[in-house]
């Protein structure tokens, strides 16, 4: 860079940079570059899908530490799958089913109560 003999000296921003850079390369930060790796930082959490059957649940990509619930209405089923720490996986199947509502038996009702009165007949009766 051409100066002329009487204009003040003005520093190259560009050799200023790298003069910074190279400062901070000489006291590195392990922990500080450790932490800001470009590693992906899994958070744990749920992931739930719709699949079509047993076979698509399976083949489902998981997060580490994470759950996945996968719901086949079309079967009934709700397939739950978690993989752990060491990277395996387990996956567990419930099945759905409605309650069936009996009728109630009246009849038994009816007779179990006569019979009671009956009973409660008879002890009166017997106490008179």
């Amino acid at each position: 860079m051409y100066q002329y003999p009487y204009q003040p000296y003005q520093p190259d921003p560009a050799l200023d940079y790298y003069r910074q850079k190279a400062a901070g390369l000489q006291q590195p930060n392990y922990q500080q570059n450790f932490q800001q790796s470009n590693f992906p930082q899994v958070q744990p959490g749920l992931i739930s899908r719709s699949v079509t059957g047993i076979e698509e649940a399976r083949a489902t990509y998981v997060d580490p530490l994470s759950t996945g619930v996968f719901t086949d209405l079309g079967n009934g089923k709700i397939y739950v799958k978690r993989i752990d720490n060491n990277g395996n996986a387990s996956l567990q199947t419930f099945t759905l089913e409605t309650a069936v509502d009996r009728p109630p038996n009246y009849a038994e009702q009816i007779a179990t109560l006569e019979k009671r009165v009956a009973d409660l007949e008879g002890k009166k009766t017997e106490a008179a």
